[in-house]
């Protein structure tokens, strides 16, 4: 709706400032004429929405825009999280990997000392030796490896935590896995998995919003027929 206030003021002067009207006095016999008018408008359209789809659809429309980015930063938000979840339990696992290498590596070790003495005594032949000082090596490259492991998932854990490189080398995993994993009803989960997660609600909002400016190009494309009361005042 349009809403018009109008206020006009006219004045003629026919003659000096006291100077008499009529003609015997030397006046013209006209009065002095001065014209005033109030007046108000009010339009209010009746088809096309009566203007609020129109009008609205900027506001409407950046409504439903915010309420999308709110879903996206959460979206995020809930992402980043359970990759650096994912980064703690690959740390958690390389630390375990290599406390089980190193308690091979110790027990190989023993092998070797034990087949040693064996060989001298003539118990085993020395080529058995060989073979247990290959298996040790083997161990101890995997120590190697399990350690690099460590550090690419500390790295990892650095980078979906936001830490410094600084502080990457005292991240460590303080958990162990439990003996059996939990029972999880995945069709339960996977029943309405889709709908509640933020980013497909984001993108409804998105869709919300183009909506919204298709519904008021639309109304734009009607004809227009608008009702106007005017009143006033006139002097």
């Amino acid at each position: 709706a349009f809403v018009q206030f109008q206020a006009t003021y006219d004045g003629l002067g026919a003659f000096y400032r006291d100077k008499p009207h009529d003609p015997p006095f030397g006046g013209r016999g006209i009065q002095n004429q001065f014209g005033s008018k109030l007046e108000l408008f009010w339009i209010q359209p009746l088809k096309r929405g009566r203007g609020a789809d129109s009008v609205m659809a900027p506001l409407r429309a950046g409504q439903r825009s915010v309420e999308a980015a709110r879903l996206l930063l959460q979206q995020t938000a809930s992402d980043q999280a359970l990759a650096a979840a994912e980064a703690y339990f690959d740390l958690l696992a390389a630390q375990e990997s290599l406390a089980l290498v190193q308690e091979s590596l110790v027990n190989q070790r023993r092998t070797l000392e034990n087949t040693i003495k064996l060989v001298g005594a003539g118990e085993v032949p020395a080529a058995d030796v060989a073979r247990s000082r290959a298996r040790t090596s083997e161990g101890e490259a995997d120590g190697s490896s399990a350690r690099l492991q460590i550090v690419a998932a500390r790295a990892a854990l650095a980078n979906a935590m936001g830490v410094s490189t600084r502080e990457m080398a005292t991240l460590a995993a303080v958990d162990a896995f439990p003996a059996k994993p939990a029972d999880v009803d995945l069709d339960a989960l996977a029943k309405d998995a889709v709908a509640r997660r933020a980013d497909v609600r984001a993108a409804a909002s998105y869709r919300d919003a183009s909506q919204i400016y298709a519904t008021a190009a639309r109304a734009e494309t009607r004809s227009r027929f608008d009702v106007t009361l005017s009143g006033g005042f006139g002097q």
